[in-house]
């Protein structure tokens, strides 16, 4: 069956979930609003992270690892926080809560426009209050009415390393509430 029927088809949040994890293994080949058939090559190495996150209910939809400061593409100093962002039962809610003193844990809406990335001066990544609904745009596009229900019945949740250029203290966070090794 086409991955795009299968999405369509999908009726509750646990089964987005697992359609989330199955694009992340690689055993699909569409993600809604994602306009590429895998990952981004920076996803490999947390893919499998992500994708134990979406079987226990953290529907992920971006991410991107922390990067030390380094030249961008036109020599102006680039920096990247760690982040991972998307939708979440109450359940996995509460475990990322649980990350809150070492890690920023945002749940349903960023109060302001949060730098993810930076060039001099200059934000090219940012997340924003209004990330929940532009991400439920592009599923709404993409899912039966039944789905998207059960999605809007979910939480937003953001989880941002704060430190720029730390590599791995995210995902070991992360990994470790799963009580998973990492990498």
């Amino acid at each position: 069956m086409a991955a795009g029927k299968l999405w369509r088809e999908a009726s509750s949040y646990a089964e987005l979930c697992e359609l989330g994890a199955r694009f992340l293994e690689g055993d699909l080949d569409t993600f809604p609003g994602w306009g590429a058939d895998d990952t981004d090559e920076e996803t490999d190495e947390i893919s499998g992270l992500l994708a134990a996150w979406c079987r226990r209910g953290f529907l992920t939809v971006a991410s991107q690892p922390g990067e030390p400061d380094g030249p961008g593409h036109d020599g102006r100093l680039e920096r990247r926080r760690a982040f991972v962002t998307g939708f979440v039962d109450e359940h996995a809610a509460e475990r990322l809560a649980s990350l809150s003193g070492e890690l920023l844990v945002i749940l349903d809406r960023c109060p302001d426009e949060m730098p993810l990335g930076l060039r001099g001066e200059d934000v090219f990544l940012a997340l924003g209050p209004d990330a929940p609904e532009a991400e439920l745009a592009l599923f709404e596009q993409a899912l039966c009415a039944a789905a998207c229900a059960d999605l809007r019945r979910q939480r937003w949740a953001c989880v941002v390393d704060p430190t720029w250029g730390r590599v791995e203290s995210l995902w070991s966070s992360l990994a470790a509430v799963l009580a998973r090794p990492y990498p």
